[in-house]
């Protein structure tokens, strides 16, 4: 699970739009990168409970 949120970055990474130009699929983007930082940030946590415990 540890893998997970780095994947997701370079994902999101990959799919970012290389203009300032909006198409229907930027939605999904930002959608994509909000996601992908939550993701992060409950890994993150479930890994700072694992290692205050």
């Amino acid at each position: 699970m540890a893998r997970v949120p780095a994947r997701c970055e370079n994902v999101a990474a990959s799919v970012r739009p290389k203009g300032p130009q909006i198409d229907p699929g930027s939605r999904l983007t930002i959608r994509l990168k909000a996601i992908m930082t939550l993701l992060a940030h409950i890994e993150g946590r479930e890994l700072s409970v694992a290692r205050k415990t």
